[in-house]
């Protein structure tokens, strides 16, 4: 799923899970959502085999339904950094499969955005929390799509969807695979990304 949790190690529980809903979700109100988009994640312990059986590439393939071949997979977060403690403010960068990269803060849920894999004219996240239990939050965030000129009335066109080229936008065109935080010589962070591009934002 396009989430990312932060689980206590003592007990295995989640303290949070910031989660981006999928676009056909993002004008359905709260209460009207499944109710795995408003569940927190858990974690299931997996036994482990001494033996691990040998399979071929062919037998991997052959297992596959044709579902699972010729439908798209589903965004995920595919890189994660961040930094979590009782100084500064905690946080947390994700990246992934829909080529975006986001800030989310462990204090509210006001100061998430999206700051690199926006469309021109896309609004921006919006993003609430819910509190799950005494000590648990989900984050729940909405990526508005990009509203076309056909679906608008004529006074709303905005002006950039009325005009000729404009620039490019500065972001990736592929899954995100690594994130990294710098500091020097200048504070920023850097991304390398499946369309073979490695960027630095400040």
């Amino acid at each position: 799923k396009n989430e990312a949790s932060v689980f206590d190690i003592t007990d295995g529980s989640c303290k949070q899970c910031f989660r981006v809903l999928d676009s056909d979700l993002c004008y359905v109100d709260r209460s009207a959502l499944p109710q795995d988009c408003v569940t927190p994640p858990q974690l299931h312990e997996i036994p482990l085999s001494s033996q691990r059986p040998l399979r071929s590439s062919g037998d991997a393939f052959g297992a596959l339904t044709f579902n699972e071949r010729v439908s798209p997979p589903e965004p995920r977060i595919l890189s994660l950094i961040g930094r979590v403690g009782s100084s500064g403010q905690p946080f947390l960068l994700t990246g992934g499969s829909d080529c975006c990269i986001r800030y989310w803060s462990l204090a509210a849920s006001s100061k998430c955005y999206t700051f690199s894999g926006l469309s021109n004219c896309q609004p921006r996240l919006s993003c609430e929390s819910i509190n799950i239990g005494p000590s648990s939050r989900l984050f729940l965030c909405r990526q508005m799509p990009v509203a076309t000129a056909g679906e608008m009335e004529g006074s709303k066109v905005p002006r950039k969807l009325e005009r000729g080229q404009i620039r490019p936008e500065n972001c990736h065109t592929d899954a995100i695979l690594d994130l990294k935080l710098i500091d020097r010589p200048m504070k920023g962070v850097l991304s390398a990304s499946r369309d073979g591009c490695v960027k630095v934002w400040r």
